[in-house]
């Protein structure tokens, strides 16, 4: 049982998972803590119907992964050939792969799942502080015993970590308070019949207060008809403490020329808190100045979305590697291997 880790990261969506695969590539031992019961993030799918019909299958947070980077295109191809990632829409051009959207192949959360496979993660650990001691930094969970590590990467939501630093008496720079993000209100509805929404099974311009339409049965991931409906950013601060039936009348109306021959037999309603970031932090990480080396990455940062939260751990992660390789004359950290296809 390791006692101390090389490095701590809390976070299993993509940023954390990026940075922990990359880490534990070069020999590093590696923990990550994440207070949901899977990885992934707000990559996100769920499951559930009505009693004595088969489940339905929602992608409910982000839906499709882009790749224009080099090196997550490779990943992505490499996701693709092994089953856990396809093409849901768009074109690729031979091994180009940069105009296709992808999904998961089961739903969004194949990816990471996939990700996640190798990976020393302990689900449901919400931790409440991060205290730097002389082994090192000292993450504490709400439950459990601490964990000690050398060096800390923390993956969540930039409000999140801001709160936890806050908590753990330890300073903010102002350009992390300044990173914001949207909310996003999304309703999950089983429908008794296929909707009406015109193949490949999106609508990208909805009428407000609608900012997007998602038929999970025509994307493939569910064999039941299912719809994924997403509220646009103002809707979603002003209805964000409704009642859900409230939340789920108004989509639900606004979606009803593509429900004309359709029953919504159940619904559920997901609050997205830190849904798209609205104001980026402008570097691909941000490394503080703490008594031990402690950085911060996620889709909060430069790029954005899921392929620049990929970026922004593996940029994490090559700071840390050289961080530990100072003075010793070795080159910092390169570009890590795609996972291995299976």
């Amino acid at each position: 049982m390791i006692s101390v880790y090389d490095c701590v990261i809390v976070g299993a969506g993509m940023a954390g998972l990026t940075a922990g695969r990359t880490l534990q590539a070069q020999g590093w031992s590696v923990v990550i803590l994440d207070k949901a019961r899977g990885p992934g993030g707000r990559m996100a799918t769920r499951r559930f119907g009505p009693e004595g019909l088969p489940p339905g299958v929602f992608d409910h947070g982000a839906q499709y992964v882009t790749a224009t980077d080099p090196h997550f295109a490779d990943w992505v191809a490499t996701a693709e050939q092994a089953g856990h990632l396809k093409i849901w829409c768009g074109e690729r051009a031979g091994e180009d792969v940069t105009k296709a959207r992808y999904c998961g192949t089961t739903g969004m959360t194949a990816f990471p799942k996939a990700l996640a496979a190798g990976l020393r993660i302990h689900y449901s650990q919400r931790v409440i502080q991060v205290l730097a001691t002389a082994q090192g930094w000292q993450v504490i969970p709400e439950a459990g015993e601490p964990y000690t590590s050398r060096f800390l990467l923390l993956t969540a939501p930039v409000p999140q970590s801001v709160a936890l630093l806050t908590a753990s008496g330890l300073a903010v720079p102002p350009d992390l308070t300044a990173v914001t993000y949207s909310r996003c209100l999304t309703v999950m509805a089983y429908l008794s019949s296929a909707s009406e929404i015109p193949a490949p099974g999106y609508v990208g311009d909805p009428p407000a207060p609608l900012v997007w339409i998602a038929d999970n049965q025509q994307k493939g991931v569910s064999s039941a008809p299912t719809l994924t409906l997403q509220a646009d950013p103002s809707f979603s601060l002003v209805h964000w403490d409704d009642i859900d039936d409230r939340i789920v009348e108004h989509l639900t109306q606004a979606a009803g020329r593509w429900l004309k021959d359709s029953c919504i037999l159940m619904t559920q309603v997901q609050r997205w808190r830190y849904s798209l970031v609205t104001q980026p932090h402008p570097a691909p990480f941000a490394a503080l100045a703490t008594p031990h080396p402690l950085v911060l990455a996620g889709d909060g940062f430069a790029a954005g979305r899921v392929e620049g939260a990929f970026q922004s751990g593996q940029a994490a992660a090559a700071y840390l590697v050289s961080t530990s390789r100072a003075g010793q004359g070795e080159s910092a950290l390169g570009q890590s291997e795609p996972p291995t296809r299976s």
